[in-house]
């Protein structure tokens, strides 16, 4: 009878002890999915301080061309600045080994003195797995894709591809065959030619970008093989023409407050400098860039997937949120948008030397100077 009752007490009480694990699991798992809820505000939210996460810094950033990746590489710069990070830097301009063989020798130097890995690889290459052997194991990869049809009008424009295909835009659209599944022996002459001049700018820049191989652009199932794998290796994808709410998930992720992925939009044209097209124009820019329409199709269900995951309402509320701080950071610093940015883009006359005004607004090629020079100097230090 004694052992009936003590075997009911331990089981009891292992019950309770089951019950208060699953409670904790609950709990540490929610607060890690979302940054805010409906009912909180981000000033309410404290969790228990036995489960606050740090601030997320190891981060390989897949710059894409033409795709606001300016803007979003300048707010992992200021952040990786701001917490004394180690960058994997480029020893000239702002590409790292685009082509050819990606290795030690195309950084500036090692992340420190005893060659540990680097915190943060926000600058233009292609992707390839082994870009992971210099960052640290717990790097989220990150990238931004853009609709392909606007994106190309963008990059025709930016890289003056009419001296490439020797058509202004308009030549350039009606020259286009109208076809299905991205399949025509035009593309084929295009493909070969952009390849023998081993060019950065063509169709299908998004997947050149992220590795697909010039002679699979018309070849399906290596296209949704491709996909795949990028599925597996990157952790968000964002969409460029949601970038506040791309940047809200972000921020999610990375176990950011919303300030830090606050920013002044860098690299862009002014609206009355872009090209209408029309439907028909569209499809064909659709059909002579089907690779990259069908990464973008794949990566946009799932980002839409992760809105419903964070809640429309709460999403909605944060990007606000978010528009709020960067109008308070345009007000504070800016006197007048200009358009003397690298092919007369957006740039801006600043107020104040303050320092969230002076690099926000900080291009690339002057920003990545300033890291060059950081780093340099912490790695002579004694």
């Amino acid at each position: 009878m004694r052992l009936n009752t003590w075997m009911r007490a331990v089981v009891a009480f292992t019950a309770i002890i089951l019950l208060h694990a699953a409670y904790s699991f609950f709990c540490l798992n929610k607060s890690v999915i979302s940054q805010t809820e409906s009912t909180k505000t981000e000033l309410q939210i404290k969790p228990d301080k036995q489960i606050v996460q740090q601030h997320h810094q190891n981060i390989l950033f897949l710059k894409t061309h033409k795709c606001a990746s300016s803007t979003v590489q300048n707010i992992l710069m200021r952040f990786g600045l701001k917490h004394d990070l180690n960058f994997a830097l480029p020893k000239k301009t702002n590409y790292l080994a685009y082509f050819g063989n990606f290795s030690e020798s195309v950084l500036l130097a090692p992340a420190t003195k005893t060659g540990q890995k680097y915190n943060m690889l926000v600058h233009h290459t292609r992707y390839r797995k082994f870009l992971k052997n210099i960052m640290h194991n717990d790097t989220i990869s990150i990238t931004i894709l853009r609709e392909p049809s606007s994106r190309f009008e963008s990059s025709f424009h930016f890289y003056l591809l009419n001296k490439r295909y020797g058509k202004n835009f308009t030549e350039f659209l009606n020259f286009l065959p109208r076809t299905k599944n991205g399949i025509s022996q035009i593309y084929d002459k295009f493909d070969r030619d952009a390849d023998s001049a081993h060019t950065k700018f063509d169709r299908n820049q998004m997947s050149f970008d992220l590795g697909l191989s010039r002679d699979s652009f018309q070849n399906i199932t290596k296209i949704r093989q491709f996909i795949n794998e990028i599925d597996r290796e990157f952790d968000f994808v964002m969409i460029s023409e949601y970038l506040e709410a791309s940047l809200v998930l972000l921020a999610n992720l990375l176990r950011w407050p919303l300030h830090y992925v606050a920013f002044l939009s860098l690299n862009s044209r002014p609206d009355v400098k872009k090209y209408k097209l029309s439907d028909m124009e569209k499809e064909k820019l659709v059909q002579f860039n089907y690779a990259d329409f069908l990464l973008y199709n794949h990566f946009l269900k799932k980002f839409n997937d992760c809105v419903l995951q964070y809640g429309v309402d709460s999403l909605k509320k944060d990007v606000e949120k978010l528009k709020r701080i960067n109008n308070e950071i345009k007000d504070k610093c800016v006197i007048q948008e200009l358009e003397k940015g690298y092919r007369n883009t957006i740039s801006y006359k600043l107020k104040t030397d303050d320092w969230i005004c002076t690099h926000s607004a900080k291009s690339e090629l002057q920003f990545t100077q300033e890291l060059r020079d950081v780093h340099m100097a912490r790695l002579e230090e004694p």
